[in-house]
């Protein structure tokens, strides 16, 4: 999700940009990668996973 890098871990978001499902084997990601881009050109910065 992209989030206001003040916001809690579980709270309010801007835009959900994919999902990430690590009880799967192997973990399974799903990313929106045109909306995930357009967030990163507009300065925004990635992070591990939480």
């Amino acid at each position: 999700v992209v989030a206001d890098e003040r916001s809690r871990r579980d709270g309010s978001f801007i835009e959900n940009v994919g999902t990430y499902d690590p009880t799967k084997n192997p973990a399974v990601v799903k990313l929106k990668t045109e909306k995930a881009a357009a967030w990163l050109s507009k300065g925004a910065q990635p992070t591990d996973t939480v």
